[in-house]
């Protein structure tokens, strides 16, 4: 291993000269995750497509390194398994497979368990640190940065983050978690995927837990320490942050609150204005803290998240006391199933034992990648939870395969071109869509997996928000339909798609599962 990599990878140089946190630490700071597999990539880093959230497509040019980790009786993951396998190589260092070269920074995906990392020298070309003069941009990076990390990762002391909401086993909404465990028979052709898929919960904790995290960076006693501790800074970015006064702190503040967190025009600033207006209304109603309890229920006990938070803007909008809805608001009025909130309250207690306590189930559910991307680099970090001598690369694989089969893919059907969204968003369903070249707007649609919502037009958080609605409606509004056939051929085409990208020249579906769950590999 090169000396300039052992030093990247030993001190964590992304960008900045050290980072403060251990070098097998996850960024999280979670306690039991293990990097088990690590890839650093030198190359070139271009922004293909800007906004909040811009894609980036890296291009590797140096040779790759690996580091395997394990306790002091082996590694988790052995060499020869790596260095036998020379389409897993491949695809860990980009050079096959679109969806591993591009990248969306900052982006977390509960399918494909990926997560990116904003603490990178990437951010430095935002608009909120560009703008400002060149000895406040240092400032307006790390804090940008830290609250992002928060929104993106979390910890356990801050648990609304996306990885603690759709990755951690002990704090994590099941209701985002098993869904994708149907994905297998999915892949063997066993059935359609018929799981009610949540898609917007996550982001009302993250969003509320950036004004949290602000807020007591204000009243810290020592602020700039709080924010090294959470961010990589060099020592000389770090003695320039401490001598910064806190009226320039809390100038910095107000600015990226107004430009970001909580602005006052949410056609300004290009976020989510469906999660903005709701969690401002929450604040003003309830309280933040009171608001973040409610919303912690999704995790306490297994449901659809998305269907308690029109339930819950609907009590409070219609009076109730936000303190009594956890057990006793109109979302148990038409819970699918029956059942009270001790009763679901129970089941996940089981269930989080078992995906815990199974070596398996845990290497299944919580093994994910966190990605460094800087302007010249690319580092990919493979975690789980308490891995064991059980650990499988199966895991890698399948993630690598999801990834895949999760990217762009396209279709050809009744003489058109369509464009494949295979699992449904806040405001569309899994679909089909056809754009206009000229604007990029939507032009035609065909759904095959969607809520009632989907289909109607409406916005079940608005409608519930304002008072629009019954609690029997939100029920109707998340029942969910397919047209199994057109599901079918869209996740076919998307799996041949997949197959291609990895290089199974024949797109045989049963060798790539075989690679996946067998340990077997060939040359490509």
């Amino acid at each position: 291993m090169g000396a300039d990599v052992v030093d990247i990878i030993e001190n964590k140089r992304m960008g900045h000269e050290a980072d403060p946190t251990d070098d097998k630490a996850h960024p999280s700071g979670v306690e039991g995750y293990e990097p088990v597999l690590q890839v650093v990539v030198e190359g070139s880093t271009e922004k293909v497509e800007d906004g909040f959230n811009p894609r980036y497509v890296f291009k590797p040019t140096g040779r790759p390194e690996f580091r395997l980790f394990g306790p002091h009786t082996g590694n988790y993951i052995d060499d020869a398994t790596i260095m036998g396998d020379e389409r897993l190589r491949k695809l860990l260092t980009t050079q096959i497979g679109h969806a591993q070269r591009s990248i969306r920074y900052p982006s977390a995906s509960a399918v494909q368990r990926r997560f990116i990392n904003p603490d990178t020298d990437i951010i430095d070309d935002n608009e909120f640190i560009q703008e400002a003069l060149a000895g406040y941009q240092l400032l307006r990076s790390v804090l940008m940065r830290y609250v992002l990390k928060f929104h993106e990762y979390g910890s356990s002391d801050s648990p609304n983050g996306h990885f603690m909401t759709l990755n951690h086993p002990e704090e994590a909404a099941f209701g985002y978690m098993l869904p994708f465990s149907q994905i297998p028979a999915v892949l063997n052709g066993q059935q359609v995927f018929s799981r009610a898929l949540p898609t917007m919960y996550h982001e009302f904790p993250a969003f509320l837990e950036e004004r949290r995290v602000l807020s007591e960076l204000i009243e810290a006693d020592s602020p700039f320490e709080d924010l090294c501790s959470v961010i990589s800074v060099s020592p000389a970015e770090r003695e320039t942050l401490k001598q910064t006064d806190l009226d320039v702190l809390d100038e910095t503040v107000r600015a990226l609150s107004e430009w970001y967190i909580a602005p006052d025009d949410y056609s300004e600033v290009g976020r989510n204005t469906q999660v903005l207006r709701t969690i401002d209304w929450l604040e003003e109603e309830v309280g933040r803290d009171r608001a973040l309890d409610a919303l912690n229920v999704p995790r306490e006990a297994t449901m659809h998240p998305d269907k308690w938070v029109c339930h819950l803007l609907h009590d409070v909008a219609a009076g109730r006391n936000v303190d009594d809805i956890r057990t006793d608001g109109s979302y148990w009025e038409t819970r699918a199933g029956g059942g009270t909130y001790d009763e679901a309250s129970d089941l996940t207690d089981r269930q989080r034992k078992d995906a815990v306590e199974n070596p398996w189930k845990r290497g299944f559910y919580t093994t994910h990648e966190s990605i460094q991307l800087s302007t010249d680099r690319l580092v990919r970090t493979w975690y789980s939870y308490q891995p064991d001598s059980s650990f499988s690369i199966e895991h890698i694989r399948y993630r690598l395969f999801l990834q895949e089969l999760f990217s762009n893919s396209t279709l050809r059907r009744d003489g058109k071109e369509w464009d494949i969204e295979m699992i449904g968003k806040t405001n569309t369903p899994a679909r089909l869509k056809r754009r206009d070249e000229e604007t990029n707007r939507i032009v035609e649609q065909q759904p095959f997996h969607y809520a009632k919502y989907h289909v109607r037009g409406e916005n079940p958080f608005e409608l519930a928000r304002t008072g629009a609605t019954t609690p029997t409606d939100i029920g109707d509004f998340f029942d969910y339909e397919q047209n199994g056939d057109l599901s079918w051929e869209a996740w076919n085409k998307s799996r041949k798609d997949a197959l291609r990208q990895m290089a199974f020249d024949k797109n045989e579906l049963t060798e790539a599962l075989e690679w996946v769950q067998s340990g077997q590999h060939s040359d490509l």
